[in-house]
């Protein structure tokens, strides 16, 4: 059986249609990779993505979004209850396995 891997990474935007779809294009555009859901919150100023697949995969399609947000999103305009960076540090999760080794690795 395949190793997979569940990231459910936030981005601060949740107003803006189009950097919303944006990266979530990133996302499912990366081979290897399935967007899994697309939760946008306007009072929070967040959208969090869930996608799962191969580690690597699961890898290319943060940093294909991250990217994506470091070029649309401008931190010096957000405004939220709670601001942050434009892409915090996603967490993985292990899928159909037993333990945490995969997801430490790809953290790393």
């Amino acid at each position: 059986m395949a190793k997979m891997v569940e990231c459910v990474p936030n981005f601060s935007e949740g107003c803006n249609k189009e950097v919303i779809e944006a990266l979530g294009q990133a996302i499912s555009r990366t081979p290897g990779c399935v967007l899994l859901d697309v939760d946008a919150g306007a009072s929070t100023n967040r959208t969090v993505y869930t996608f799962v697949g191969t580690p690597e995969a699961v890898v290319e399609g943060a940093l294909s979004a991250a990217r994506v947000a470091g070029q649309l999103i401008d931190m010096s305009q957000h405004t939220a209850l709670t601001p942050a960076g434009a892409a915090p540090a996603p967490p993985f999760a292990p899928l159909l396995l037993p333990c945490m080794e995969p997801p430490v690795l790809v953290a790393q």
